[in-house]
C-alpha cells in the first residue's frame, strides 16, 4: 500500500516520471502484440471465407475463372490479403496506436491504392453494384473479447514481471 500525503505530492513526481518510459513501452509492446494477433486472425477467417459475407455474383466468378483468379471472395489474386500489415500510426506520436491495413502509398496490381480498394469492398459501392463484405468489421466482432483480455493479461504480466 502507498500512502501520499498531497501536501508533498510534488516529492512522488520523480517516481512517477522514472516509471512512465517503461509503462509507455509496455503499452506499445502489447498493442504491438494485440495488433499482429488481431492480422493473423484476421488473414485466417478472410482465406477459410467462413464469415458471412455477400457471394460473389454469377458474372464475375465466371470472369474471375476465365481470367485464372482465385474464385474465393476478396482473393482474387492474393494482393489484399498479402499486403496487410501491423504498422504504427503515422500521428500517433508517442502513443501506442498501431493499424492493421495497409501502408500509406500501397498500391494494388489494378493501380488502386490497397486502402482504397478495401474501403470499397468492406462497405460496399451501391454505384458499382458492389454489395458490402466487411472482413474486418465482421473479424473485429468475433475476436474483441478475446483481444481485450489478451491485453489484459499481457499487460499485468508485464507490470508483475517489472515488480509492480
Amino acid at each position: 500500500m502507498l500512502k501520499v500525503d498531497l501536501k508533498n505530492i510534488h516529492q512522488l513526481l520523480p517516481w512517477f516520471a522514472a516509471r512512465e518510459a517503461t509503462v509507455a513501452s509496455l503499452i506499445k509492446e502489447v498493442a504491438n502484440r494485440v495488433a499482429q494477433e488481431f492480422l493473423s486472425r484476421l488473414q485466417r477467417e478472410w482465406q477459410s471465407q467462413s464469415s458471412p459475407l455477400a457471394p460473389l455474383g454469377r458474372a464475375y466468378r465466371e470472369a474471375k475463372g476465365r481470367a485464372g483468379l482465385d474464385q474465393r471472395i476478396l482473393i482474387a489474386t492474393g494482393d489484399l490479403l498479402a499486403g496487410l500489415q501491423v504498422f504504427p500510426e503515422q500521428a500517433a506520436g508517442n502513443n501506442a496506436k498501431v493499424v492493421v491495413g495497409f501502408p500509406a502509398g500501397a498500391r494494388h496490381s489494378s493501380g488502386m491504392a490497397m486502402a482504397d480498394l478495401m474501403t470499397i469492398l468492406e462497405y460496399g459501392s451501391p454505384s458499382r453494384g458492389l454489395p458490402a463484405r466487411p472482413i474486418f468489421f465482421l473479424t473485429r466482432l468475433k475476436v474483441e473479447g478475446e483481444l481485450v483480455r489478451m491485453a489484459q493479461d499481457e499487460l499485468q504480466r508485464g507490470l508483475r514481471a517489472r515488480g509492480w
